[in-house]
């Protein structure tokens, strides 16, 4: 297997859900953050489309180690003293200009990449596999609804 298929940055390319007929579509960044909100509350609304726009700014990035390690830019509105005491408690982690969210395992089978997501548990009585398959067939990563596509 070549693995230089998946070592990289990965961007948000599309989120999945219905439209009102019920059929499955994808949104893109732009339509994703403009999409109807189910909140009245301006404050609620507000961070709303706040995690939105960060959600869609998160990449992952696929790393020779058997790692993937979660991004973000960092919120606006945080001054560079909060960061640094945040980063010297270890509360956080900086990479570049980038938050790092999490970092997680993945390994081979065959041609496909599993992530380790460490979601434990059952359903329906049978335990449930934390691994779970990353790329798509046309040459994605795609994580739970949400699509990743490479950038370098």
């Amino acid at each position: 297997i070549d693995m230089n298929k998946f070592i990289g940055v990965w961007k948000f390319n599309s989120v999945a859900t219905f439209d009102d007929d019920g059929n499955l579509i994808r949104m893109n960044a732009e339509e994703y953050i403009d999409s109807p909100l189910n909140e009245e509350n301006p404050e609620e609304i507000k961070h709303e489309l706040e995690e939105r726009k960060r959600y869609t700014q998160t990449v992952f990035e696929v790393r020779a180690d058997n790692k993937i390690v979660s991004k973000m830019p960092i919120p606006e509105g945080i001054s560079k003293e909060e960061i640094d005491e945040a980063v010297a408690s270890g509360e956080i982690a900086l990479e570049g200009d980038m938050l790092v969210l999490e970092e997680k395992e993945y390994e081979l089978r065959g041609d496909d990449l599993y992530m380790n997501s460490g979601i434990h548990g059952e359903t329906l009585g049978e335990p449930v596999d934390p691994w779970v398959k990353l790329n798509t067939d046309d040459g994605f990563l795609e994580l739970f609804t949400t699509r990743f596509e490479r950038v370098k």
